[in-house]
């Protein structure tokens, strides 16, 4: 159950930060954002106030065990206080392994940003590592941002990818 719950730990929070905002583009890595491969999409409404341009995985397929970068470009139209959240869903096939709603202003904290957040262009970069433990398998993904007021702020989803190297 420790592995478990660790490997939930680090998948969220890899994911709930790339929901935090949004790096550079570098050659290196694999935009999954809108990739017939690996697709992530947006999956909110016009009314949205952050705008996700680019998300990219390094090296992608992620590899269990090993460190991988993920960086996000994006535009945000309205401040991001205290009080917002992430909710994150995470399946394997029909199976849901992770349903967490999380305080983003703390999750943002962990890769040095700050609430609150200015609107503006915003990026973010950080490396992570997937535990080894984890099982080899596409991800159905979904992520919100929330702000107090319970409007949506970002939705993504898609599928994820970890391979055993």
């Amino acid at each position: 159950m420790l592995i478990v719950d660790y490997y939930n730990m680090k998948f969220t929070a890899l994911f709930a930060a790339a929901a935090s905002v949004s790096a550079s583009t570098n050659i290196m890595m694999k935009n999954i954002f809108q990739d017939p491969v690996a697709p992530l999409s947006s999956c909110g409404g016009s009314s949205d106030t952050l705008t996700v341009q680019q998300v990219t995985l390094a090296p992608y397929p992620i590899p269990a065990g090993q460190p991988i970068v993920i960086a996000a470009t994006g535009s945000l139209s309205s401040t991001i206080t205290q009080g917002t959240v992430v909710n994150v869903a995470v399946k394997l096939g029909f199976i849901p392994l992770i349903n967490k709603k999380l305080d983003f202003c703390a999750e943002a904290a962990k890769v040095n940003i700050s609430c609150p957040i200015a609107p503006g262009p915003q990026q973010i970069q950080l490396t992570e590592v997937i535990p080894s433990s984890a099982p080899a398998g596409t991800f159905d993904l979904h992520i919100t941002v929330d702000d107090p007021s319970n409007n949506e702020i970002v939705c993504l989803s898609g599928k994820v990818q970890i391979v055993k190297p």
